[in-house]
């Protein structure tokens, strides 16, 4: 059984140390030191899709520097018009890669929210 051979186990201890690194780094209050430590934790388990969609939640967060909405970066305080964009994530070379792209023109008749 999976537990006999240890991968229960593994994916236990994967999922517990990816918690406790988006915990520590994820929070409402955020600093770039603090999100470079949990995309380092990150970096360092076991891959599975969840770790990999984990570090790319947190790599973006460390490409904005602002603060936007009830998501703060300690050390961005100010909301910049910039950073009003699409996020694109894209996974290349075993990681994520971000861009930013201007917002696309509102659909005729929809209101944007």
């Amino acid at each position: 059984s999976p537990a006999q051979d240890g991968v229960a186990t593994t994916n236990w201890t994967t999922e517990h140390a990816m918690r406790e690194a988006l915990v520590g780094c994820m929070g409402i209050v955020r600093t770039g030191d603090g999100l470079s430590v949990g995309l380092a934790k990150l970096e360092d388990l076991c891959v599975t899709p969840r770790v990999n969609l984990a570090r790319a939640v947190v790599a973006c967060a460390l490409a904005r520097e602002e603060s936007r909405g009830a998501h703060q970066r300690a050390d961005y305080p100010e909301t910049l018009e910039e950073y009003r964009r699409t996020t694109v994530v894209r996974w290349e070379n075993d990681g994520p890669s971000i861009e930013f792209r201007p917002l696309a023109e509102p659909l005729e008749g929809v209101p944007r929210s």
